[in-house]
């Protein structure tokens, strides 16, 4: 009885093709996985911004006044993020702190060098003890005029003795209408931490990833933002700078058109 021999292995034609169909396979869905692996990490990184707006907001309920940017009045120089520990649920690291001394005094290193998840960008390159990737916006050199004070032009003012807390009645241009936190990612050490009052911002002219001493990110396209009134939007690197300008001042009475 006969048998015919069937083939057992590929031809060297065949395995190419079947090479060449696998890596335009990868090639076509290695972009669509980047892109959602950058759109988890923008929701994380929103997230993170929404609790610190909402910290902000609980804090205002709380004292009756935003927290300040930077306590220079007292000379501890603490930051707002140091203020609003209690309504994020790190109580732990605020105790840890003696509010009547200097942020970087030797007792309070200890707290100023914990590393808080809320205040880090997933897209963030550097990590170091007490590191932060956003900040609070103090001003904007964007539409200033003299002789008005270029220093409480934002929401997360520095209190000096010429310049008190504010409160939510004094953003006139409407908490949807104003930015209070945005990213700075990567900030170097000295301007880069979480309980230093200098962690607040006041951006320059120029767009949206433009400075490393502007709003910075890096995320395509932008940097995410929150908004005093809690919510959150993605200021694009193509925003028009008199609508940016806008939303960093509280009370400029600039028109605004911005989704």
């Amino acid at each position: 009885m006969a048998y015919r021999c069937g083939r057992s292995a590929f031809t060297l034609v065949e395995l190419l093709v079947v090479i060449a169909i696998i890596g335009l396979l990868i090639g076509l869905l290695l972009p669509a996985v980047q892109a959602a692996r950058e759109a988890a990490r923008r929701t994380q990184c929103q997230n993170n911004l929404k609790n610190q707006a909402l910290a902000v907001l609980n804090f205002e309920q709380t004292k009756r006044f935003i927290p300040p940017g930077n306590m220079q009045r007292d000379g501890t120089g603490v930051s707002w993020m140091y203020q609003i520990l209690p309504y994020m649920e790190q109580s732990q690291i605020y105790q840890q702190f003696n509010h009547r001394k200097p942020w970087n005094s030797p007792e309070n290193l200890a707290g100023a060098k914990q590393r808080v998840s809320l205040f880090r960008c997933p897209n963030s390159l550097q990590d170091f003890d007490g590191d932060t990737d956003y900040t609070g916006i103090n001003s904007t050199i964007i539409g200033w005029e003299p002789p008005s004070d270029m220093l409480d032009r934002g929401t997360l003012i520095d209190v000096t003795r010429e310049l008190g807390p504010i409160s939510l009645a004094s953003i006139t241009d409407g908490l949807s209408n104003t930015v209070g936190i945005s990213e700075a990612t990567d900030r170097q050490p000295d301007d880069g931490l979480w309980a230093n009052g200098v962690s607040t911002l006041m951006h320059s002219g120029g767009g949206i990833n433009s400075s490393w001493n502007g709003i910075y990110s890096f995320h395509p396209g932008g940097a995410m933002a929150a908004r005093v009134d809690g919510s959150c939007t993605f200021l694009s690197t193509t925003i028009d700078e008199t609508t940016l300008g806008a939303l960093l001042t509280k009370s400029g009475h600039e028109p605004i058109a911005i989704d």
